[in-house]
């Protein structure tokens, strides 16, 4: 089974797709977590910020670990970024979705008085 992305793969990425459908092969837990920071052209420290998790969990996740609560993690991520909870812990999509991410939040910046 595969699962389907609305955007164009990126050119050089890890993920082999094809750039005609739009289908990637199923991927491990860290490339999904990668593919939905790269989509949201967020760097890890970024995605970790909006999700509210510690960016070295971020950057060990995406390296290949798993994280001990992976389900409350998963579900963490997947309201925070809008792409699809399923996907996220499986790597699979159900029925004929197609896999969405959401623009994060801009965060605000601040300014010290002078």
């Amino acid at each position: 089974m595969t699962t389907a992305l609305d955007a164009a793969p990126s050119p050089g990425g890890a993920l082999a797709a094809d750039p005609r459908t739009g289908w990637v092969p199923d991927t491990p837990f860290g490339a999904r977590l990668a593919l939905i920071r790269q989509r949201m052209r967020l760097n890890q420290k970024e995605a970790a910020l909006l999700c509210d998790l510690p960016q070295q969990s971020w950057r060990n996740w995406e390296s290949g670990r798993s994280p001990h609560e992976f389900e409350r993690v998963c579900r963490r991520i997947a309201e925070r970024t809008g792409c699809d909870f399923v996907w996220l812990m499986t790597g699979r999509l159900v029925g004929d979705h197609k896999l969405r991410f959401s623009t994060p939040i801009p965060r605000q910046r601040t300014t010290a008085a002078a």
